[in-house]
This record gives C-alpha cells, structure tokens and sequence, in this order.
C-alpha cells in the first residue's frame, strides 16, 4: 500500500483544520495581592512599644535605686539610735556605780566627822531601790 492509497490521509490534508474560536475572558484581578515588605524600619507601632518599654525599665530603675537608697539611710538611722542607746546605758551604769560609791556607809561617816556631825543610828534611814 502506498501512500497515496490512504484515504485517511487524503481525507485529512483535504479537509481544513479549523481553529477554535477563543473569545477573550475579562481578566480577573488576584485575590491577595503580594506586597514586598520594607525590612528597611521598625513600624511606628514597633518603635513606641520599644520606647514605652525601655521607659517601664528606667522607671523601674529609679525606683530601685531610690528604694535601696532609703533602706541604707533607715539602716543608718536605726544603728545611730542603737549607739546612742548603748552610750546612754552606760552612763547610766556608771552613774549607778558612782552612786553607790558615793553612798556608802564609811564615806557618809567620813564626811560627818570632818564637819563635826554625829551620826545617830535611829536616825538613819536606809532607802533601797
């Protein structure tokens, strides 16, 4: 069989292709448009979260350290007031003991004879504390 013998062959060269007829569709928009996203800044929401922040923390700072400033001042405070408590517990002590010498029996006998006094028994009282 030759080539030329083929009907389906000539049926095909004898009949003219047609195109189909493409009508033109309205060109729809994307739904999500994709933007390039500036990575040059902070956003302004961005940079006063930052400044809120860092004031939260230098605030915060200040407050600790004028707290721990006050706790040394009222440490001071309360060791003066115990010093000065000590000092006056010990001049108390001694004046105790220097009352106690200065009221003893001879010393009391002592200075009345030396201003010519007499010591009469019922009339000394003995004063305890």
């Amino acid at each position: 069989m030759s080539h030329q013998d083929n009907l389906a062959r000539q049926t095909y060269t004898a009949v003219p292709v047609q195109q189909p007829s493409v009508t033109p569709q309205p060109q729809t928009a994307p739904l999500h448009i994709e933007r390039p996203s500036p990575q040059k800044g902070l956003t302004r929401f961005e940079k006063s979260m930052i400044s809120l922040f860092s004031m939260v923390v230098i605030g915060l700072s200040v407050l600790n350290i004028s707290a721990g400033t006050k706790v040394n001042r009222l440490n001071q405070a309360q060791q003066d007031a115990t010093r000065e408590i000590e000092v006056a517990q010990l001049r108390n002590t001694n004046l105790e003991q220097q009352a106690q010498e200065l009221s003893r029996y001879d010393r009391i006998y002592r200075i009345a004879e030396e201003f010519g006094l007499e010591i009469k028994e019922e009339n000394v009282r003995n004063v305890g504390r």
